[in-house]
C-alpha cells in the first residue's frame, strides 16, 4: 500500500522576502536569495517598473514577484 507521504521538497516552508519597501530596495533580503541591486532592477524593468521609487512593497517568494506601486496622487 502506498502512503500519501509528501516528499522533502514538498516540505521545505516558503517565505516571503521584502525587497522593496516604500521604494527603498532591502539589500540584506536580497543577500539572502544570492541576488544583487542589479538583478532587482533588471527583473522590475522586465515587468514594467523603471522607477523603484514608486514602489511601496515587492516581495519575492517561490521565485515570483509581488509588486505594488505607490498610488499618484
Amino acid at each position: 500500500e502506498k502512503s500519501n507521504q509528501s516528499s522533502q521538497a514538498d516540505l521545505t516552508p516558503s517565505f516571503t522576502l521584502p525587497l522593496v519597501m516604500d521604494g527603498r530596495i532591502n539589500s540584506e533580503n536580497l543577500a539572502l536569495i544570492n541576488k544583487d541591486e542589479e538583478w532587482l532592477k533588471k527583473e522590475l524593468k522586465e515587468k514594467g517598473v523603471h522607477d523603484i521609487s514608486r514602489v511601496s512593497l515587492c516581495s519575492f517568494e517561490n521565485n515570483t514577484f509581488y509588486i505594488d506601486l505607490i498610488d499618484e496622487k
